[in-house]
C-alpha cells in the first residue's frame, strides 16, 4: 500500500483519505482504514489531521513534517494543473510584494468548498 501511495503521491505531500480510497478501491473502506493505522503504528505513513495523512522521510532530526500552508495549498488552492482558489488579503498582497508584513491569518477564496458561507481560514503554528 505505502509503496503505491509513494508513486502516486511521493513523500512528504498532504494525502487525503478520498484520494487514499481511490487509490485502492479494489478493497473495502474498512480494510484500508485497518491498513492505514497499521502503517501508521510503523511510523510509515502519518496522520497530520483528521483525513490528512503524509509519507515521512527519515531526517537526521527524525521524521520529516508537513506544513499547514502544504495542506492549504492542496486542498483550497491547487492541486497538480488544476487551479480551484488564491489566496486573499494580507497573504495575497505580501505574495505580490505589495507589503512585508507577515499574516497572522490565511485567507483563502476558494470553490472547492461546499458551503459558499463558510470561512476558510486556517491559523498559522
Amino acid at each position: 500500500m505505502i509503496d503505491r501511495l509513494i508513486n502516486k503521491f511521493g513523500v512528504n505531500e498532504p494525502i487525503f483519505t478520498n484520494e487514499i480510497l481511490a487509490e485502492l478501491k479494489g478493497y473495502s473502506r474498512s480494510w484500508v482504514f485497518q491498513l492505514l493505522k497499521k502503517a501508521e503504528d510503523e511510523k510509515k505513513i502519518i496522520k497530520f489531521d483528521k483525513g490528512i495523512y503524509y509519507i515521512p522521510t527519515k531526517t537526521r532530526y527524525g521524521l520529516s513534517v508537513i506544513s499547514v500552508e502544504q495542506v492549504v495549498e492542496k486542498k483550497f488552492i491547487t492541486n497538480n494543473d488544476e487551479v480551484y482558489g488564491l489566496y486573499g488579503g494580507l497573504q495575497m498582497r505580501q505574495n505580490f510584494m505589495f507589503t512585508m508584513q507577515i499574516p497572522s491569518s490565511i485567507e483563502v477564496i476558494t470553490n472547492k468548498e461546499k458551503d459558499v458561507y463558510k470561512k476558510n481560514i486556517v491559523k498559522k503554528s
